[in-house]
């Protein structure tokens, strides 16, 4: 970039300079300086944004109901325990209770493990 400046009054060059050699006006009057617009600032910190989520619930009344359910569907009726205790831990899981998880696991693998046991004591008795 050049620092060749030229006067606003005779057009000389004026670079570096405090008055202009062609007219005698001082530099500074003919050519004064652009004014500096600020930048805009961005903000850096934003609005706490609040979404709505359902709140964990203190009560584990059916995570424990579907975990009783899958153990019995270990040894009796597989289908019908099973299937009930799935459908409650899947509900206490909607509803965010604790030990919903471990209530899922357990109704799903429980009784598949008590179709496994039926139908080997059902096998061997054949």
């Amino acid at each position: 970039m050049s620092d060749v400046a030229f006067c606003a009054q005779c057009g000389a060059a004026v670079a570096g300079k405090k008055f202009c050699t062609g007219c005698g006006v001082a530099v500074a009057q003919a050519n004064p300086p652009a004014p500096v617009r600020p930048m805009p600032t961005i903000p850096t910190e934003y609005p706490n944004t609040v979404t709505a989520q359902a709140a964990p619930s203190a009560s584990a009344a059916l995570s424990t109901v579907s975990i009783i359910l899958s153990c019995v569907s270990l040894l009796f009726f597989p289908y019908i325990f099973g299937t009930v205790a799935l459908v409650l831990a899947i509900i206490a899981l909607v509803q965010k209770q604790r030990a919903a998880g471990v209530a899922l696991g357990l109704s799903i693998g429980l009784p598949i493990l008590g179709f496994i046991i039926s139908f080997a004591v059902l096998s061997s008795v054949a």
